[in-house]
């Protein structure tokens, strides 16, 4: 019974906290926005790819990873983008940072 009651107290404190004293509950909740697609393609090592451009260059298909400490590009893409120039070659170029930072 008691486990009832604590979720019956928690519901009602939740709902009665989205409700201003003035009954005027404008703008407590967020407008609807329109999602956004983006298409990627999943390889068979389970990365996630997308295609993107760099200054308005590409696309370039580039390894979706939240989880990585730094964001890489590879030499011809930085060549073809305009990031670097073409008399350049730089072993690792990286857009926040290089390897080793």
């Amino acid at each position: 019974m008691k486990p009832i009651l604590v979720t019956l107290g928690l519901v009602l404190s939740l709902s009665a906290a989205t409700v201003r004293a003035d009954g005027n509950n404008r703008g407590l909740t967020p407008p609807a926005r329109q999602g956004v697609v983006v298409p990627f393609e999943l390889l068979k090592t389970k990365h996630i790819t997308v295609k993107v451009k760099l200054n308005g260059k590409g696309p370039f298909r580039v390894i979706f990873d939240t989880g990585a400490p730094v964001n890489l590009i590879n030499n011809r893409a930085a060549r073809e983008s305009g990031m670097v120039s073409a008399q350049e070659t730089p072993s690792l170029f990286s857009l926040f940072g290089s390897m080793g930072e």
